[in-house]
């Protein structure tokens, strides 16, 4: 009886040895994590590249002239962090977020007792950068960016 239930034992250790080397392993094995883990730093690093740095901004204003700002933008993760510069406002901290393409951030435009709010929303297509921005009760305006020197 003994030797029955040691041949017995023998046989489920051995399928349960075995079984990991016959069957696939499930989607998020811990041996797939860094494989996913290095594609979406890449991921990461591709969005990065694609749209960290200056940006030359141009918006229309009265009188049909278009305004230029600088946009330096740095991103962390899905966040952005940053500037916007011309020679009306200054510098002006900027805070948003990019992803899939998608960029959104705001700026506040300190104006002494005031303030004006302006929200910006965009797509990076082909390398440039458009779409609209909200400047509070004065409604809305187009706005373009691209790298400096691509005017």
């Amino acid at each position: 009886m003994r030797r029955l239930i040691n041949g017995a034992a023998a046989i489920a250790l051995a399928a349960l040895w075995a079984t990991p080397l016959l069957a696939a392993p499930p989607q998020d094995t811990p041996a797939q994590a860094p494989v996913q883990a290095k594609e979406a730093r890449t991921a990461a690093a591709e969005a990065a590249a694609a749209i960290e740095g200056p940006w030359h901004i141009t918006m229309p204003r009265m009188g049909g002239i278009a305004a230029l700002s600088v946009l330096d933008v740095k991103l962390d993760g899905k966040k952005i962090k940053g500037t916007l510069q011309s020679v009306q406002m200054g510098e002006i901290p900027v805070k948003g977020e990019f992803s899939n393409n998608t960029i959104k951030f705001s700026i506040e435009i300190n104006l002494g007792p005031q303030s004006l709010f302006a929200d910006f929303a965009g797509k990076l297509k082909d390398g440039e950068l458009s779409g609209m921005v909200t400047l509070g009760p004065m409604g809305e305006a187009e706005w373009k960016g691209v790298r400096p020197g691509k005017y």
